[in-house]
């Protein structure tokens, strides 16, 4: 099998995990990888046999320094498999996908060999759930109890899923998983996992989706695969799903109500620039408290604040409301939060501080407290934690140059500055108690973190996330102080962002934990040698990419994952998730949006 340097490419482009996806034939020393799209990970050499390679790993780990993570023969093997994955979803699968979109039957026969071997799914396990803006069916892996199926009847079953759709539909098949049959065999059969998806409208404006979750195989898959036909020998459903609505659920309406987007930055708009990664933050108030929900945006572009006329209509009153002095014009975290107890939410907006004044306007009362906030401030949570009557501050901090050479490890990094905690002793005066009560979550490169009560004891804590190691769980003591315990053993892998609700009504806050999702990481996780790594980091490394989770509470301080089996994990690289009750029905729904940038206007990011 040839050596494709354009597979590289492919490989180091996932985050936090070049440094193991990386499997050129080469020898590196430990750098960061030049032209890496994310500018994430490490790569490192080895120049040794297996065995001293893997115990120079071992003594690397134990120091927490991730040089020389694989030999060379475990890297080439890697890319062996990355090099046919990469042509089967770039080049191979698509051609399967079109001929779902053109609804061409003996097309897709066509990849089907003649001894082919299929199996589909026992439509009375279906199970549903209906709303009244839509339905959702699905069939979850019967195990091996499977209805047997010929290439005709697997040709006919998919295409039936395809004639659900009326007029132009997308369609797209991705591969999951993908590895020989025999490790130690190459030119012999392969396995793996793919996803079909396919998408459109059942009837006029009432959009629809499919997906079915396949296992297949195919013998010694050559480079030209793609310009071949009769090279898939099996393929087995284990799970479908259809989701469908009687409308549109949600559309753009900011225009119409008074909320110009073109007057704030939008990456489209500038296809031959850099995108900007982070642009600025929504926010949604009453601060006139008239019982409507009045939004402030921060943008690259500037700051509005936007009155609710209460008929949903907005006015810009940046300028009457004295906020036209957040003269900032990069984004920086804000807050509202009644901080001087009188009723009306004063904002926080990077290290300025402006009070209500109740009648419309803000006054910017920086330089009368003592607030000095820290300049690399990256998110704010409040919450009353000593009972006292007043709003107190949680002030999270990231790593500063999270992909500088000051990274320490992709699993356990502690390069960040700490949190703090800011406690409110009334009248614009603010004490730094930070480290008196153990709240600064280590030095944990900290994205985002809420206050809820985890153990039913009347008295907030804070959650933490951890973009390189394990989230956290301050539990708040009767002392003023916190105790810090790990919120999902032994890893819980990169999270991006946190939310806290009750999904479930059973009267005990549960977390949704934004957490990195990879197709091509979980397959590169799952090829690597079992013996790579001492158990406990093998164990940290296969939840790299398992995606985000949905952390039940128990109401006495433990939680139990929940995100795989209610199927909320593969949101893509998730940021800043929240809950909220979406259709009013007295059950909080998950909004998880994902933070990579998509390149096509209306594709979905992740």
């Amino acid at each position: 099998m040839s050596w494709k340097p354009w597979v590289l490419l492919g490989c180091v482009t996932i985050a936090g995990l070049t440094f193991l996806a990386y499997a050129g034939p080469f020898k590196f020393s430990e750098r960061e990888p030049a032209g890496s799209a994310d500018g994430a990970g490490r790569v490192a050499s080895n120049g040794r046999g297996d065995e001293s390679a893997r115990a120079a790993s071992a003594n690397a780990e134990s120091s927490g320094s991730f040089t020389n993570i694989l030999p060379e023969d475990d890297r080439k093997f890697i890319w062996d498999i990355e090099h046919i994955a990469l042509i089967l979803d770039v080049h191979a699968f698509p051609r399967v996908a079109k001929t779902l979109r053109e609804a061409d039957r003996a097309g897709f026969a066509a990849f089907l060999s003649d001894d082919f071997t299929g199996s589909l799914l026992d439509e009375s396990a279906r199970q549903s759930a209906s709303y009244p803006f839509g339905e959702f069916n699905w069939i979850g892996d019967p195990g091996d109890a499977k209805p047997p199926a010929s290439a005709d009847d697997f040709a006919g079953y998919v295409m039936s899923q395809r004639a659900r759709f009326a007029g132009p539909t997308k369609a797209e098949v991705r591969l999951m998983r993908l590895s020989p049959v025999d490790h130690h065999d190459l030119k012999g059969a392969w396995q793996g996992t793919m996803k079909i998806r396919i998408a459109g409208e059942r009837s006029p404006g009432q959009p629809s989706e499919v997906e079915m979750q396949a296992r297949f195989t195919l013998e010694d898959p050559p480079d030209d695969i793609a310009d071949r036909t009769q090279w898939l020998k099996s393929c087995r459903l284990y799970s479908w799903r259809e989701q469908s609505s009687t409308h549109l659920l949600m559309r753009d309406v900011a225009a119409e109500r008074g909320i110009d987007p073109h007057r704030f930055h939008d990456n489209w708009d500038f296809p031959d620039k850099p995108p900007l990664v982070v642009q600025g933050g929504v926010y949604l108030t009453d601060f006139d408290r008239d019982g409507s929900v009045d939004v402030l945006v921060k943008d690259v572009n500037g700051t509005a604040l936007f009155q609710n006329q209460g008929d949903g209509n907005f006015k810009d009153v940046t300028q009457s409301s004295g906020l036209a002095k957040l003269m900032q014009r990069h984004a920086v975290p804000s807050l509202f939060a009644d901080f001087d107890g009188d009723g009306y939410e004063d904002l926080i907006s990077g290290t300025q501080i402006f009070s209500n004044n109740r009648d419309g306007t803000f006054s910017d009362v920086t330089p009368i407290t003592n607030l000095r906030l820290p300049a690399n401030q990256g998110a704010f949570a409040v919450a009353d934690y000593d009972l006292d009557g007043l709003l107190d501050l949680y002030v999270v901090r990231a790593s500063p140059g999270p992909m500088g050479r000051s990274r320490v490890s992709w699993v356990d990094d502690q390069t960040g500055p700490g949190n703090q905690l800011w406690r409110n002793l009334g009248n614009w005066r603010f004490k730094n108690v930070t480290e008196a009560a153990g709240a600064s979550a280590g030095h944990r490169s900290c994205f985002a973190a809420v206050w809820l009560d985890a153990n039913s004891d009347g008295r907030p804590d804070i959650a933490a996330s951890d973009e390189f190691g394990s989230s956290v769980l301050l539990i708040n003591g009767t002392d003023g102080k916190f105790t810090e315990r790990i919120l999902k053993e032994p890893f819980g892998g990169f999270c991006m962002g946190l939310a806290a609700g009750d999904y479930d009504n059973d009267g005990h806050i549960d977390i949704y934990l934004a957490n990195m999702f990879s197709k091509a990481g979980d397959r590169i996780i799952a090829n690597l040698p079992t013996d790579a790594y001492s158990p406990d980091l093998r164990a940290k490394i296969k939840q790299f990419v398992v995606g985000s989770e949905l952390l039940h509470g128990n109401g006495d301080g433990s939680f139990s994952a929940r995100g795989q089996a209610l199927n909320v994990n593969g949101v893509g690289w998730a940021y800043g998730p929240n809950f909220v009750d979406l259709d009013n029905d007295g059950w909080l729904d998950i909004v998880a949006p994902a933070g990579f940038l998509s390149y096509t206007r209306g594709e979905p990011d992740g």
